[in-house]
């Protein structure tokens, strides 16, 4: 069953990303981080939203108003000296920096997929029923939806959602990617990838015109990645920069670049660190150094103001307005 194989990919890739992290600390004050701080961004703004250490969060999603943001908190028991299991979903309001609880276990993890525009958040869950759950931001009322093999994204508006679907005994090196109206049962679109059976799907994000689909394809034995998009009308798949180590990646608003976190290689001194690409795939261009933990889950705000990120478990905002390779990008036919 290929649900509980894209699931380990899942907590694989959590398992990834915490090896590439290590303990450390900033600033406890909300500040803006400038060339004194451990990430080096020399002469760009970062606002500490939530201080690193403990705990420890990920899977940013953003309200469709770019207020809030959600994040969860997954922390498993490691071990007789480790701390228990504790899973959350909170909902951090960006001006005031105040954090509210949304869900809470201590027996099921969350992975956050979507902020809704009827506001309520998708998660994936193992709880039973194991699959993804929409819960209200007000009412906290919660809905199970679908069982998923990975997934699903929605788009911007919310009305097409994009996933791979289960399927009993079928190939595993064939991996569907599943495409249908919001509400509806049936799908409207659906493509078939072939690639080794011990290759990885992982949807990342819709285009904002509603016409690709960005997805990561992780090698099981040795995690190395690779970061593709598929045209939906067509089936064509485009590479999108170079093979190596992925963390999260996200469309810009106007559709021009996609942000991401990488690393050419795993070990050593190199951390993730944080890259803007023309949606094209040309000119790949490190905008924030990872520095000594790493940086990880970048994601776009709707408004295309910010770009959250994580870094040594804290979460951060980058001012896209002092990002000087945006305009470099859009107004020089040469990388910079």
């Amino acid at each position: 069953m290929r649900n509980a194989v894209n699931m380990k990919s899942m907590l694989g890739l959590s398992v990834l990303i915490t090896l590439m992290l290590a303990c450390g600390q900033l600033t406890q004050e909300p500040t803006v981080v400038a060339d004194t701080s451990p990430i080096s961004l020399t002469g760009k703004g970062i606002i500490e939203l939530e201080p690193p250490g403990e705990p420890s969060f990920s899977w940013l999603v953003w309200s469709p108003d770019s207020r809030f943001l959600a994040m969860a908190y997954n922390r498993w028991w490691m071990g007789k000296f480790s701390s228990p299991n504790l899973f959350q979903i909170q909902i951090l309001d960006v001006d005031s920096q105040a954090a509210t609880l949304l869900q809470e276990s201590v027996q099921n993890y969350f992975y956050l997929n979507s902020w809704l525009p009827d506001n309520r958040i998708a998660y994936y869950s193992d709880k039973d029923p194991e699959g993804v759950w929409l819960t209200s931001v007000e009412t906290k009322d919660e809905e199970f939806l679908m069982q998923v093999a990975g997934g699903p994204i929605w788009t911007r508006d919310g009305n097409w959602i994009a996933y791979e679907p289960v399927y009993q005994n079928a190939p595993t090196s064939e991996k569907v990617i599943a495409v249908r109206e919001f509400g509806f049962q049936q799908d409207k679109i659906t493509h078939t990838l072939n690639y080794d059976d011990n290759v990885d799907l992982i949807l990342l994000d819709w285009s904002p015109d509603k016409k690709q689909i960005l997805f990561l394809l992780r090698q099981e034995t040795t995690s190395i990645s690779t970061i593709h998009v598929l045209d939906i009308s067509s089936g064509i798949q485009s590479l999108i920069g170079n093979e190596g180590y992925y963390g999260n990646a996200s469309w810009s608003p106007d559709g021009d670049y996609l942000a991401y976190s990488y690393r050419e290689e795993f070990g050593g001194d190199k951390k993730l660190s944080m890259f803007l690409i023309r949606s094209d795939g040309t000119c790949p261009t490190m905008i924030l150094d990872g520095g000594e933990f790493g940086v990880t889950d970048p994601v776009w705000s709707p408004n295309g103001k910010w770009i959250a990120f994580t870094w040594n478990g804290g979460v951060y905002l980058l001012d896209t307005s002092q990002i000087a390779e945006i305009e470099l990008l859009k107004n020089d036919s040469t990388c910079p």
